[in-house]
């Protein structure tokens, strides 16, 4: 079984989840809530996720993908640096 989110794309592989709730641990959004009847973790609160990654990274079971919506906001930091190119627009 698989979980998605539906703001931030945030999919968590049941399967794959070992149950260490590093997620949870290093998550300062609180994004993360331990499923005690699914004993998984699920993205209760992915609005609110920031996109530090630090839950794909501590993962133990490496069950967790986090995506950006459509990269969003990648596009707007590179845009504000100057580091990339806006495509729509003109060159």
């Amino acid at each position: 079984m698989k979980t998605v989110s539906k703001q931030v794309d945030i999919t968590i592989d049941s399967e794959k989840c070992v149950g260490c709730r590093m997620c949870s641990k290093v998550c300062f959004e609180n994004v993360y809530q331990w499923d005690e009847e699914n004993k998984c973790a699920k993205a209760k609160h992915p609005e609110d996720c920031s996109l530090c990654f630090q839950c794909e990274m501590y993962c133990l079971g490496n069950c967790i993908e986090v995506k950006t919506v459509t990269g969003q906001f990648f596009d707007a930091f590179y845009r504000k640096s100057g580091r990339g190119v806006d495509q729509n627009e003109k060159a």
